[in-house]
């Protein structure tokens, strides 16, 4: 069997995705709350990015994994 045509090593990438992705977004949030690299202080867009990165780095991997134990 190739390594393409296994979909345990796929869904382990897509978990690795969202994970990265989800730190990203959380880094990028404390940029816009706590810094002016972007030029000013963004202390709400940064918190709202925060709660948003930190959702997809804990919730969406759960409800992928539980999507996919189901038959």
């Amino acid at each position: 069997m190739s390594d393409a045509a296994d979909p345990a090593k796929g869904r382990y990438q897509i978990l690795g995705l969202m994970r990265l992705y989800g730190l990203a977004l959380t880094a990028l949030g404390l940029i816009l709350w706590r810094t002016a690299w972007v030029g000013i202080t963004q202390p709400l867009l940064g918190r709202i990015t925060i709660v948003v990165g930190m959702a997809v780095l804990t919730v969406i991997p759960a409800l992928l994994r539980r999507h996919w134990r189901r038959p």
